[in-house]
């Protein structure tokens, strides 16, 4: 059963993380809550399986100097500029894996402030695997507009592509958004090459402990 499988992800030589467990629980999760809301099913099973406990707990925020070691390690990376892209936005604007999966380029606006011109991203969807199409973000106070100072935004215009094109996609495909599997592998590839463990949910920690972006 599903409980069964989940153990079974953290007894092999080489365990899956926790957070990637945990992703795939909320993806398959998902697909219950569709089925449950079309009648198909009465209860969605996977609220019955309690998380594993996870006895070495992933930090919860990088320093600044790691920032900048993850940012100058994907910025160097000519032939995969959505990594850096990701990790630049996640670190100076704090999006949730989803909100960050969803964004297309036409979120990336102007507004003047006080008679200042500034950039924010619009976070008002976020993307979802097991559907395949735009959600509403996690909760109503997340739908929001985050604000960026200019030299930033300077870094992001290097960077655009078609308003409808995803940030950051897949390989070549630009309107179709890189899977969180793809986002968590970045990290993965990251830490390799760096000695740096994060993860996605870690640079959102890490944006809301800096409160200063970082990166251009």
């Amino acid at each position: 059963d599903i409980k069964d499988m989940q153990n079974d992800w953290y007894k092999k030589k080489k365990p899956l993380k926790y957070s990637s467990g945990n992703t795939i629980m909320s993806q398959i999760s998902a697909v219950f809550n569709g089925a449950l809301t079309d009648a198909i099913i009465h209860d969605n099973p996977v609220k019955r399986v309690n998380k594993p406990k996870n006895n070495s707990p992933e930090k919860m925020a990088l320093e600044q100097k790691e920032v900048s070691k993850v940012l100058a390690y994907c910025r160097n990376i000519s032939n995969n500029r959505c990594m850096y892209l990701a990790m630049f936005l996640m670190f100076n604007a704090g999006l949730r894996s989803g909100e960050l999966r969803g964004l297309t380029w036409n979120k990336v606006q102007y507004r003047i402030v006080d008679g200042e011109k500034i950039g924010v991203i619009v976070v008002d969807t976020q993307w979802s695997d097991p559907l395949k199409r735009h959600t509403k973000p996690k909760t109503s106070d997340s739908s929001r507009e985050v604000p960026l100072p200019m030299q930033f935004m300077e870094e992001l215009e290097k960077y655009r592509e078609d308003n409808n094109a995803y940030i950051v996609h897949r390989n070549r495909k630009p309107f179709v958004p890189i899977s969180s599997t793809g986002l968590e592998g970045y990290c993965e590839l990251i830490e390799k090459n760096t000695g740096i463990k994060f993860t996605p949910h870690t640079c959102r920690h890490t944006y809301a402990s800096l409160l200063t972006p970082e990166g251009a």
